[in-house]
């Protein structure tokens, strides 16, 4: 969960820095490089689609870790019960045996 958070902090400091670059730069120089400005433009809906990407991504290998920790639980569970039963069973082989 850390690294999606550093992850989404990190994209937001790259779009703070672009959109802080773009609101330095006057009119009169966005109107001379209009490619320039076109382009950071562009840069920061491309970061904001990877961004939204990378945070689906994220989300769905916490949901898949989950599963994998329930998972876990249900094989220890059932490894209790099989350790449980079969300390029943030799309960009674020896209960057999000896009485």
């Amino acid at each position: 969960m850390q690294f999606m958070n550093n992850m989404t902090n990190t994209y937001d400091d790259i779009i703070r820095g672009i959109n802080i670059l773009m609101s330095s730069l006057r009119d009169e120089e966005k109107a001379r490089m209009p490619r320039i400005s076109d382009a950071l433009n562009g840069l920061v809906n491309e970061i904001k689609i990877i961004k939204s990407k990378s945070e689906f991504i994220m989300n769905e290998m916490s949901i898949v870790e989950e599963k994998f920790k329930s998972f876990q639980n249900n094989i220890q569970d059932a490894f209790s019960q099989i350790n449980t039963k079969f300390d029943e069973v030799l309960n009674l082989v020896f209960y057999i045996i000896f009485f």
